[in-house]
């Protein structure tokens, strides 16, 4: 099989939960869901004892999406594949001693992709305190790295990025969510 063209300008997206299973919400019916660890990668088709579905959603208890980008695509009852999507991984490194925090992640679709949305890009972010999360910045779809300055010394801060999916009209239909990291 041959993996689609490039984003989830077909109504799909790919998202990290907190224990790092990994789900992917659709908007249309498919016959086949396909998956492999690189873009290029040899797609297997997943199996229905690999998933559990509830409205929409498919989740994938046995990929870790703290540690691993897993690539995506669906056959849609139509006979048409999907666009082709990854999880975001994304990473955070603190070891510097300057209160910089430096954040890393992984575009979750093909580097060939334009988007139809001028606009689109990445959200960024920051749980603190614990439980809650605040939008800190937003990126470019271009960009995959962001540089905090952190002012907090006694407390953990974590981190998530999110992908804005929009469709042809331009409306927002999902979110991509990427791991939580700290």
């Amino acid at each position: 099989m041959v993996p689609g063209a490039g984003f989830a300008q077909d109504g799909f997206c790919v998202s990290t939960n907190q224990s790092g299973t990994i789900s992917i919400f659709s908007t249309r019916p498919y016959s086949a869901l396909y998956t492999a660890t690189g873009f290029n990668g040899s797609y297997n088709q997943v199996g229905v004892t690999d998933t559990s579905i509830i409205s929409n959603t498919i989740f994938f208890n046995n990929f870790n999406g703290n540690t691993e980008v897993h690539w995506f695509y669906f056959v849609f009852d139509t006979g048409l594949n999907s666009d082709t999507l990854s999880n975001i991984l994304l990473t955070v490194d603190q070891a510097n001693s300057n209160g910089i925090a430096i954040l890393n992640w992984n575009k979750p679709f093909s580097e060939n992709f334009e988007p139809l949305d001028p606009t689109m890009g990445f959200r960024v972010f920051r749980e603190f305190p614990s439980g809650i999360w605040t939008q800190i910045n937003e990126v470019s779809f271009n960009e995959t790295q962001y540089r905090d300055t952190i002012e907090i010394c006694s407390d953990t801060i974590n981190y998530r990025i999110d992908s804005l999916n929009r469709s042809i009209d331009g409306l927002e239909f999902c979110t991509s969510k990427s791991n939580i990291a700290g």
